[in-house]
């Protein structure tokens, strides 16, 4: 099993925990993480993170999808990738303990400003 295999695994992992947290067995999914996790690792690997500055760069990189009130299942499903990218770069660079942290910021951030929406486009199994 290459490294590669096992970062992907894992941030699979930590998404799939971040569904978990809240409540969610069954959503609707169509690839996109997949398809363009390559474009999340990059972007989550151009972010410069410390234990220090973690969360205000994470709710940042999360207000700033969302800057323009649109919401729609593309930009849902690329939270939780760039969050399971900037996890994933957590372990590389050694800040394994920001993971758990990364997932709760993000499942508040869904709680907060976008469980409202999700309810009403047929919430995560239509």
């Amino acid at each position: 099993m290459t490294s590669k295999h096992l970062y992907n695994l894992f941030i699979k992992f930590k998404l799939i925990s971040i569904l978990l947290q809240l409540n969610i067995t069954h959503w609707k999914y169509d690839g996109f993480a997949c398809m363009y996790m390559q474009v999340f690792r990059e972007s989550a690997g151009d972010i410069f993170v410390t234990p220090n500055n973690a969360q205000p760069v994470f709710m940042t990189s999360l207000h700033s999808l969302f800057s323009d009130g649109v919401v729609n299942w593309g930009r849902v499903v690329a939270l939780l990738a760039f969050s399971g990218s900037l996890a994933a770069q957590c372990v590389e660079t050694e800040m394994p303990f920001l993971v758990n942290q990364i997932t709760d910021w993000a499942t508040a951030y869904i709680s907060t400003n976008l469980a409202s929406w999700i309810h009403d486009n047929g919430g995560w199994v239509s």
